[in-house]
């Protein structure tokens, strides 16, 4: 399933269901582009409704309508656990995040998620281990456009424990290893699509 987050909005691309959806859906035609952007500005300025189905016969094909309203952006960046099975968070402009950045030119994912956090966080003989699923979010960039920015995941090992660095100049305040038993304290203030991030990343290596 497709889902796009807008700060702490989130739209979902659904296929059509007969028992119904616990959230306001909205029928969608596959590949109208100019519809889809009706709808999500619409949603995007109402005040109490977090979650948004779009519903098609086709949901990827409405993705991909969706996403001609935006200019696409790559980014990548990782979930690192170290031997002790502490996740790796930097804390930035008030919230607590995930080490990430865009794509340079010529750079696969891959080398940009251990670049970004080699640079943001000061640490280094990083391992990937598996790609995570992506996550997508909006937001507007200049002169009235937007930007839809696609970030690849990936977890990553650290090998042992290491000091950890701030980039500081990325507006990063601190770095940190959290526990387990700490995570609800991150989840508390951090971003939706993170949110969803991490506690699926946690089910996840709990049953491993």
């Amino acid at each position: 399933m497709y889902k796009v987050y807008y700060k702490s909005k989130e739209i979902r691309f659904l296929p059509e269901n007969k028992t119904g959806y616990p959230f306001e859906v909205v029928k969608i035609k596959p590949g109208d582009s100019k519809d889809l952007w009706e709808v999500f500005y619409r949603f995007i300025t109402q005040k109490n409704q977090d979650v948004l189905g779009l519903v098609s016969d086709d949901p990827g094909r409405t993705f991909r309508a969706f996403s001609l309203n935006f200019r696409y952006l790559e980014a990548a960046g990782g979930v690192v656990k170290n031997p002790m099975g502490d996740l790796l968070f930097i804390f930035r402009l008030g919230k607590w995040d995930l080490p990430k950045g865009k794509t340079d030119r010529g750079e696969y994912p891959e080398q940009t998620a251990i670049r970004e956090v080699e640079e943001e966080c000061g640490v280094s003989k990083l391992r990937i281990i598996q790609e995570l699923h992506p996550t997508f979010h909006v937001y507007p960039i200049r002169d009235g456009h937007w930007a839809l920015k696609k970030t690849h995941w990936f977890e990553m090992s650290a090998g042992r424990w290491q000091q950890t660095r701030p980039q500081t100049e990325e507006y990063i305040e601190k770095v940190e290893w959290k526990s387990p038993y700490e995570l609800n304290s991150v989840l508390d203030n951090t971003y939706q699509s993170l949110k969803d991030l991490i506690s699926s990343f946690s089910k996840s290596s709990n049953k491993n």
